[in-house]
């Protein structure tokens, strides 16, 4: 199932992108990379360098490869997942989620809001952002993002989320996020130069895998919550708030009763006889 689910973001990337015949007649690479770069650079766009030493860096193209130095003037990758709240939280909330997926922007822009500052800005909870494009719109804003740092990232990804029909629907992508990545301090070629790397989009290629060994991730989004003593995964966006807020004050009070039990367990340390 998990191989399935894999390979069938390959085939979209291939196929999808070819249907949609938005591939320039001087561009027409069979890898999956020259399928997908066409999809984000429309014909008579004009950007051949970009294209260029995008197309080259493919064949170096190394999913574990370090991000580069920030004195080659390529784009600076941040490949770890996002996160908010202290790593102390005795709740961890692993949100997975798609650009272009409508319970993903309804979630975003209805509860996040809600919880951050009922959990998260109390300390009782830290919620970490796992990037997991379903289909070739929500990579490309998925890499964008990829190169931008924390304090502009979530205003990014908050501003695509409450905008998202908007963008998502149009038929030029790249000019309809354009305004969202001038916003957070990426002009057009930047913004391009890092939606048409190949080494950022094999590195997202791993990841997503990672994802679907690692947390069965078949779908989005997809919450896990976690304590030290428990985990529980919920598929799809909670329907219920009031109930999905019952459910994270019974997890934070019993870990925070188990830690106090464990620390009145401790012996006490004494000095030397």
């Amino acid at each position: 199932m998990r191989r399935m689910l894999f390979s069938r973001l390959l085939i979209v990337l291939v196929v999808g992108v070819a249907a949609l015949g938005l591939i320039p007649p001087d561009a027409q690479d069979t890898s999956v990379f020259g399928k997908y770069r066409g999809f984000l650079l429309p014909r008579g766009d004009g950007q051949t360098t970009v294209v260029a030493s995008a197309n080259a860096a493919e064949s170096k193209a190394d999913p574990a490869a370090e991000p580069q130095k920030k004195d080659d003037g390529k784009p600076q990758f941040i490949f770890d997942e996002r996160k908010l709240g202290e790593d102390s939280a005795p709740l961890k909330l692993k949100l997975f989620s798609s650009m272009t997926c409508v319970h993903c922007a309804h979630f975003a822009t209805q509860s996040l809001p809600a919880l951050q500052k009922k959990y998260v800005k109390t300390g009782k909870m830290q919620i970490i952002f796992f990037d997991f494009p379903l289909e070739e719109r929500a990579m490309v804003a998925s890499m964008i993002s990829k190169c931008l740092p924390d304090d502009r990232y979530f205003a990014f990804m908050s501003a695509l989320y409450a905008a998202q029909m908007k963008w998502m629907m149009s038929h030029n992508l790249q000019e309809a996020l354009e305004p969202y990545a001038r916003m957070a301090g990426l002009p057009k070629d930047k913004m391009i130069a890092c939606a048409t790397n190949a080494e950022a989009l094999n590195k997202m290629m791993a990841k997503r895998q990672e994802y679907i060994s690692k947390y069965q991730v078949n779908a989005t989004p997809m919450l896990i919550l976690e304590t030290s003593e428990r985990i529980r995964t919920i598929s799809g966006a909670p329907s219920d708030e009031k109930e999905f807020e019952n459910v994270l004050d019974a997890m934070i009070a019993e870990a925070s009763m188990r830690e106090k039990l464990s620390e009145n367990a401790s012996p006490a340390v004494t000095g030397a006889p």
